[in-house]
């Protein structure tokens, strides 16, 4: 992330409080545009229920999802769209090897 342009790169929840000691992070990385969407850099989503539950049901089925729409940071409304990215080379078929290998 330092390269990006983000030295202080932390995960945060929406609390705003940093995020430690999970086995697994899902932070939001970059946004368009940036300018709009600098700030939520770093957002860890499962910190939100609405955001975690459709995470989690792509991780484990291996199929896009979507969330609830909620209000953005920014302001308006929007919805997140979830489609899991596994390790290469690999075609996990279990809710384990999902987990292992997204």
């Amino acid at each position: 992330m330092i390269i990006s342009g983000f030295s202080n790169f932390k995960i945060w929840g929406k609390d705003k409080n940093v995020v430690n000691n999970k086995t697994e992070y899902f932070p939001v990385t970059y946004g368009e545009p940036q300018q709009l969407y600098r700030s939520v850099v770093g957002l860890e989503l499962s910190s939100s229920k609405v955001l975690n539950s459709p995470l989690e049901k792509s991780r484990d089925t291996g199929e896009m999802t979507t969330s609830q729409p909620f209000t953005l940071i920014t302001g308006g409304h929007g919805f997140m769209l979830y489609y899991p990215v596994y390790e290469r080379e690999s075609n996990p078929q279990t809710i384990q090897e999902r987990r292992q290998k997204i």
